[in-house]
């Protein structure tokens, strides 16, 4: 390759890195915002509800291996424990989950923890749920979004095809804990 190719060459790439940098940049931004505006309340948040078609998904469990959400490819239902690493309720449900854990029938249903607050808060819980149940996170906030979920605690059951069956919001009393004891012994 003559030297006038190699410029050409040269300069195509530079402008390229440029271009792909600053889109990279504008994401960062557009991501931030989004993120403040939702924090700040700039936006409605949705609220799960019951009958809401949930999508698949892919991401990382606590050890860093990866986690697939899916629907249609089982015939399992899903229950999702959804706790937040710096909530007090939800150091309280984590023993109430753990003894609701052992009751499950495991060949009609999948238990998952979704911590909504990301992996570098776990630590104190990582070694005690890992050994209960897998423990993922949302993968990026358009996950989130789509799941409808941002407060804590909240026990889930999603039928095998993704529908929304039973959500509990906040901390399980004893009448809770009883109705989803029968419910996931089924």
């Amino acid at each position: 390759m003559d030297q006038k190719n190699r410029n050409f060459f040269f300069n195509l790439l530079s402008i390229y890195s440029v271009v792909t940098s600053i889109i990279i940049i504008l994401l960062v931004f557009q991501n931030r915002n989004f993120k403040n505006k939702l924090n700040r309340g700039g936006l409605p948040l949705p609220i799960l509800q019951v009958g809401d078609i949930l999508s698949p998904f892919n991401t990382m469990d606590l050890n860093g291996n990866l986690a697939k959400i899916s629907y249609g490819n089982s015939e399992k239902k899903k229950v999702f424990f959804v706790f937040s690493s710096s909530c007090n309720i939800c150091n309280k449900m984590i023993m109430k989950w753990k003894a609701l854990n052992s009751k499950i029938n495991k060949d009609k249903f999948e238990v998952r923890g979704i911590l909504i607050n990301g992996h570098e808060l776990i630590g104190k819980f990582k070694e005690e749920l890992n050994d209960n149940f897998e423990v993922i996170t949302f993968p990026n906030l358009g996950v989130q979004i789509n799941y409808k979920i941002f407060r804590s605690p909240m026990t889930i059951i999603v039928d095998a095809l993704g529908k929304v069956e039973k959500i509990w919001r906040g901390e399980l009393d004893e009448y809770s804990l009883h109705e989803a004891r029968k419910l996931l012994r089924e």
